[in-house]
C-alpha cells in the first residue's frame, strides 16, 4: 500500500483502574498497510477486562498494531483524546 492511509474505527471497553468503572472509548486506527479486522478485534477485546488508563490503552493499541491510534472517552465527565503512534519501518532488517 504505496500512499494510502486506511482507517478503521471501532469501540474499545475498559476498566478505569482508578474506581473499577467500565470505560467505554471511540477508538480511530490510522494505518499505511493492511491490518486485519480480526486482528484489531482480537487486540481490542484482550483489554476487555483489564484495569487500564486510556492514555495506555492508546499506546498498547499502537504499539501491537504498529499505526496510529486515537481514543476519546468520556470519565467523570472529562471527555479525554488519547493519540499515539507506533513507527513502522520501512526498510528490511540486514540479513533480510
Amino acid at each position: 500500500m504505496s500512499g494510502e492511509t486506511v482507517v478503521h474505527q471501532l469501540r474499545a471497553v475498559a476498566t478505569c483502574p482508578v474506581d473499577q468503572t467500565l470505560d467505554i472509548y471511540d477508538v480511530t486506527i490510522e494505518t499505511g498497510r493492511v491490518i486485519p479486522v480480526e486482528t484489531i478485534l482480537e487486540t481490542v477485546a484482550a483489554l476487555a477486562d483489564r484495569e487500564i488508563f486510556q492514555e495506555d490503552l492508546t499506546v498498547y493499541l499502537a504499539r501491537e498494531l504498529r499505526c496510529t491510534v486515537t481514543t476519546v472517552g468520556a470519565h467523570s465527565g472529562v471527555r479525554t483524546t488519547a493519540k499515539a503512534t507506533h513507527a513502522v519501518s520501512r526498510h528490511k532488517p540486514k540479513g533480510a
